[in-house]
């Protein structure tokens, strides 16, 4: 009986790790990375990994992308967040929106927040949604359960559709139910991706 290990070639040994963790493959991630521009965020959410963990890989890579100004995110529920790397600066596509309406000194005070009135699984970014509230108000109200307001307001003044045909403090089931309606109706919910 032999004692010696089996030989394993080197370049099976990364197929078959990248196959497992596709991440770790070079194209992969110059492809999710530097081609489709998505975040290393992004990238660990795909991969239910850390951010950190695409860092490495990219750094051992060696993959780097040309600096933007202005870098665009978007979390599950469709909020939209833009970075300014050069000055550390976050701030959300609802802001934008809230500044047709409200002062920027209003809309970026640290002792306020933009108040979405009609919330949902799907992020309503619309200015008729959106109100500037002062930010222990804004806390509060969410803590008391009283930060949601009936739908009227953005279904009859927006879309001039009847409150009473959705039931929005339904069970959550017929409330996501209703979100579907209103995407295929209104498109809410829907992003631009640039040309995806």
């Amino acid at each position: 009986m032999s004692t010696e290990e089996p030989q394993h070639d080197a370049a099976e040994t990364h197929r078959t790790t990248t196959e497992l963790q596709p991440y770790k493959d070079p194209e992969v991630l110059e492809k999710l990375y530097i081609e489709d521009e998505h975040t290393q965020a992004e990238i660990g959410d795909f991969y239910n990994i850390d951010q950190s963990t695409v860092s490495y890989w990219l750094d051992k890579y060696g993959i780097e992308r040309e600096e933007r100004d202005l870098y665009r995110s978007e979390s599950d529920d469709g909020r939209i967040q833009y970075t300014v790397p050069e000055e550390e600066t976050r701030f959300y596509q609802y802001q934008l929106n809230a500044l047709l309406d409200y002062g920027t000194d209003e809309v970026f005070s640290p002792f306020t927040d933009v108040h979405h009135l009609m919330a949902g699984p799907y992020a309503v970014d619309l200015p008729a949604n959106l109100r500037v509230m002062n930010r222990k108000e804004h806390m509060k109200s969410h803590a008391q359960g009283t930060a949601v307001d009936p739908p009227s307001t953005i279904l009859q003044f927006y879309f001039d559709d009847d409150p009473d045909d959705y039931a929005y403090f339904g069970s959550k089931e017929e409330r996501l139910e209703d979100w579907e309606r209103l995407k295929e109706k209104h498109g809410i919910g829907d992003v631009d991706r640039g040309g995806e």
